[in-house]
């Protein structure tokens, strides 16, 4: 087994920092395990958040702290990461920042995001996030990603919403080089279909990759479970996600996430809300 990881081990990293690749693939950390869509209603976990801000404004609880791990990335257990967030919302805005972390001899990343939303209608929520990740791999010049990530969603009436949101607007420096192009971005809506019961589609235009879709359903059996379920093109994927609150304002997360060329990547947390 130990020797198997040395040989996927470099090749993973090879893909994930492949400069033929986009930025948001070119760091473990740049690359969360997780299917976001345009309106984020569906989201179970704050794990997204980075990528569509504007969703940690859908949450009802004024404040919360979240901690997640990664156990492994492509079926390998040294592409551990670990995340710490925090979020304060108000009746119009929020304000948060995540702190994630991949250290071992061979390869190591640190990334700081910080994200915000204003809502300055009932109808209409738009965030930002900006987002710093350093990588260094042995054998690979230090990469250093800064990245814009923008979302806007807009309610049209109680049932369904429209959103669109740009991802990995920003500089990559690697070896003293620097590019800056909008690298990915999506339209979608979301419906309530029945009570407790979301669905979102998302139509996906990656620039430098063919466009996709994704979809995902999400269920609220109640005030204490939720389940999600989501599928997307680009990259191939699917994912099941839960929130168990059977305790008074902490939460247990859970996402297992499958590319379907690269593998399994895990996730487990918890939450406390207030």
């Amino acid at each position: 087994m130990e020797h198997a990881s040395k040989i996927l081990l470099p090749a993973a990293l090879g893909i994930l920092l492949s400069s033929a690749s986009s930025s948001q693939g070119q760091t473990v950390l740049g690359f969360p395990p997780t299917i976001v869509t345009a309106t984020g209603r569906t989201h179970v976990t704050p794990i997204g958040y980075r990528i569509v801000p504007a969703s940690a404004q859908m949450e009802r609880a004024p404040g919360s702290i979240a901690a997640w791990v990664v156990p492994s990335r492509l079926g390998i257990r040294e592409l551990q990461t670990a995340h710490v967030q925090g979020v304060y919302r108000a009746a119009q805005w929020s304000a948060g920042a995540e702190v994630g972390s991949l250290g071992m001899d061979r390869y190591t990343e640190v990334a700081l995001t910080t994200f915000g939303s204003i809502a300055p209608s009932d109808y209409l929520t738009a965030g930002l996030a900006l987002g710093y990740t350093m990588a260094r791999a042995r054998g690979f010049a230090t990469e250093h990603l800064l990245t814009i990530n923008a979302q806007m969603v807009f309610l049209l009436d109680s049932l369904t919403a429209i959103g669109v949101a740009g991802s990995n607007i920003g500089q990559t420096h690697r070896a003293g080089a620097q590019s800056g192009a909008v690298l990915q971005f999506r339209i979608g809506a979301s419906r309530a279909i029945a009570s407790g019961l979301l669905f979102d589609l998302d139509l996906v235009f990656p620039l430098q990759t063919a466009s996709g879709v994704a979809t995902a359903l999400r269920w609220d059996a109640g005030e204490f479970l939720s389940l999600r379920l989501a599928y997307a093109t680009v990259p191939q994927s699917l994912e099941a996600s839960v929130r168990l609150a059977a305790i008074e304002h902490f939460a247990v997360l859970a996402t297992l996430h499958y590319h379907l060329a690269l593998g399994a990547s895990p996730t487990v947390g918890i939450a406390y809300r207030w």
